[in-house]
């Protein structure tokens, strides 16, 4: 969980985002359609990085993880956000026509992927890591995750809930 969840905010962002952009819809009776614009440069970044995600090295990170061996995952996961580096500036340029309040949540995220790496580099356990990852995100991070993940359902997935 650590893993895939530090793994996607690397590659979204380094967006900071499978930590910022999980659904934030209601999982019962959701109907999915085409949103406002999956086209979009944002919705184009959005599966770029669900493929990055998934990447042989991030799938060996996970591995790692659930295996229990921390140093491999740890050295996995910086190696993973080294690669998704360039990810924060395509998704800042990708949301430029953005609402405001989009922006704003975006720069919270983007705040937070330094000392994520930062924590990563110096723990010596997932549990410490996780620790630290917590300490370091908190409510305003959340609240910043909820406007991406709702902005992300509006234009890329169009989840509308049923009656």
């Amino acid at each position: 969980m650590v893993a895939r969840r530090f793994t996607n905010a690397c590659a979204v962002v380094a967006i900071g985002i499978a930590l910022a952009l999980a659904p934030a819809v209601p999982a019962l009776a959701a109907v999915q359609k085409a949103g406002a614009n999956p086209n979009s440069a944002f919705c184009r970044l959005e599966k770029q990085s669900t493929t990055d995600s998934s990447s042989p090295l991030a799938t060996a990170a996970t591995k790692a993880m659930v295996a229990g061996n921390w140093p491999k995952a740890q050295k996995d996961l910086l190696q993973v956000a080294k690669q998704a580096g360039t990810l924060e500036q395509q998704l800042i340029s990708a949301l430029s026509s953005a609402p405001a309040s989009v922006k704003a949540a975006v720069k919270v995220v983007v705040k937070l992927v330094p000392a994520e790496e930062k924590a990563l580099a110096d723990s010596s356990s997932a549990a410490q890591f996780e620790a630290a990852v917590q300490k370091v995100s908190g409510t305003k991070f959340d609240n910043a995750a909820k406007v991406l993940s709702a902005y992300d359902g509006t234009q890329c997935l169009g989840t509308t809930p049923s009656t």
